[in-house]
């Protein structure tokens, strides 16, 4: 049952399952922060899978780009700085 045990490190598993042979539970690697890193690491690959799939088949535009070759960030970038100020400066009452 040590599926069913609760380790606040992964180093304390490796030691557990290990047998006692793998101490490297000096290294500090807790078990909620790894897992929460292992899952925007694992979001990210899979929607830029998505993304790049979508844009084959043409659901989704690329980006315009200049003549010099450099995207056209421009009026995204405008945009987005507006929506955040206007979401953290809004004056509360």
């Amino acid at each position: 049952m040590i599926l069913l045990r609760c380790y606040p490190k992964i180093t304390d598993w490796f030691w557990s399952v290990s047998g006692g042979s793998i101490d490297i539970r000096w290294i500090p690697i807790y078990s909620y922060g790894f897992f929460v890193a292992c899952g925007f690491i694992a979001a990210a690959y899979f929607i830029t899978r998505e993304l790049r799939r979508r844009e084959a088949l043409g659901w989704m535009p690329a980006l315009k780009y200049n003549k010099d070759g450099s995207p056209e960030w421009t009026s995204e970038l405008v945009g987005d700085f507006v929506i955040i100020c206007a979401i953290f400066w809004y004056p509360r009452f």
